[in-house]
């Protein structure tokens, strides 16, 4: 059974609210839900894989890791900077800091080739800036850390 638009409306609507009060076991349920509908919808797989990811980084946060996130990024977690950033914060909660980093810097690449206006680009950037810098500090390398930092705006 597909889902129509105003079904996974709906859908998406109690997700982000799952979401936003941190009901992350909630809100991976829901997207277990929905990715299993993939395609019922045009152009949803993309949102779907993204918000997953957010979903299963905070998750690791947590320390709370669901049983079917992946634990290595899938070549589609590399081609666009929302899932590259994800799937490095994921890492970075499994301590997987090298993995993290090439992670971090295929989605500056993404962001930066973008069709987004540069106001939005910069918007992005930042936390993935700030990800970098953790992730630098927490590897011993403060004089690159610091390097960075100089370019945060």
């Amino acid at each position: 059974m597909f889902l129509d638009r105003e079904m996974l409306k709906r859908e998406l609507l109690t997700w982000a609210q799952s979401y936003r009060h941190q009901d992350f076991e909630r809100a991976a349920e829901l997207y277990r839900k929905l990715s299993a509908q993939r395609g019922a919808v045009d152009n949803e797989d993309m949102d779907l894989r993204i918000n997953t990811g957010a979903t299963y980084a905070q998750l690791e946060w947590a320390g709370r890791a669901s049983a079917d996130a992946p634990q290595k990024p899938a070549r589609e977690d590399m081609e666009a900077f929302e899932t590259a950033y994800n799937a490095a914060c994921q890492s970075i909660a499994r301590d997987e800091l090298g993995q993290a980093e090439v992670l971090l810097r295929r989605a500056k690449e993404l962001c930066e080739a973008s069709e987004m206006d540069q106001q939005e680009k910069d918007a992005e950037i930042v936390p993935i800036s700030i990800q970098q810098l953790y992730v630098l500090i927490r590897q011993g390398r403060l004089e690159d850390a610091q390097a960075l930092a100089a370019t945060i705006d």
